[in-house]
């Protein structure tokens, strides 16, 4: 009886060994795949090109282009393609990752990409079609005016200046619109909160973070472009080490 007793003490002690070993070598093993998805994304740079396309498929020419990384609502890079037969735009010096195009045209409409990737020392080539209408607007109530002065780093306002205005949390502009003569602008819009970008090709690029517009008020936004264009942006991995952390504690 005792032998059977010492016996199953052996049984138990060495299945709790294995089972703790187990665990050791798997919570070792999750710990591995995390370091490894917090190693830094493939570095180097790449171009982004391509054509910018009207609703019946052919070059156009006098449109906004802009860069964002995906998840942000922030351009990386702003141009306006020069007035070329083949409408050609060019990002250059683009940090390698995950990327996506919104372009827009007065009088035409809006054209957007799915996201793409950028890698090191390669090219890639993306059409961009305006077949898209500008976003609605789902604010209500009476519109409040937005206005302001379009101006370069030297103080010099700045004409013909491409503004697109964005709804709080809209991947899509709502309205477009550029500067007049003596650089000032002005928008009629819903109460509600906006953005808005602003570029003109040899004056530089302009982000104007979320603000609140009123019902029948008017809100000021006085617009400085400035070169060079936005700076890369490298996303968050805060998730990633939260999990790590959580991990290690156990």
């Amino acid at each position: 009886m005792k032998k059977i007793k010492a016996l199953l003490i052996a049984s138990f002690l060495i299945i709790t060994i294995a089972g703790t070993c187990f665990s050791a070598n798997a919570a070792i093993q999750v710990v591995n795949k995390v370091q490894q998805l917090q190693q830094p994304q493939q570095s180097g740079e790449g171009t982004v090109t391509g054509l910018i396309l009207n609703e019946s498929g052919f070059p156009t020419n006098g449109s906004i282009v802009m860069l964002f990384r995906a998840g942000y609502f922030v351009p990386t890079q702003i141009i306006e393609p020069r007035n070329n037969p083949d409408e050609q735009y060019t990002f250059n010096a683009v940090p390698s990752g995950q990327y996506r195009i919104v372009a827009a045209k007065l009088g035409m409409g809006v054209g957007f990409t799915q996201v793409f990737a950028v890698y090191d020392g390669v090219t890639t080539t993306v059409d961009v079609s305006l077949d898209k209408p500008f976003a609605e607007m789902n604010y209500t109530g009476v519109n409040g005016t937005i206005s302001g002065i379009v101006r370069d780093e030297n103080n010099e306002v700045v004409d013909s200046a491409n503004i697109l205005l964005f709804q709080k949390g809209k991947l899509l502009p709502c309205k477009f619109i550029q500067s007049m003569l003596d650089g000032a602008y002005e928008l009629d819009v819903p109460p509600g909160q906006y953005r808005m970008v602003a570029a003109k090709l040899g004056s530089g690029t302009a982000f104007v973070p979320t603000f609140l517009v009123i019902s029948g008020a008017t809100t000021t936004r006085n617009i400085i472009l400035r070169n060079p264009l936005f700076p890369g942006q490298q996303p968050q991995q805060q998730q990633i080490i939260v999990k790590k952390q959580v991990l290690l504690k156990k």
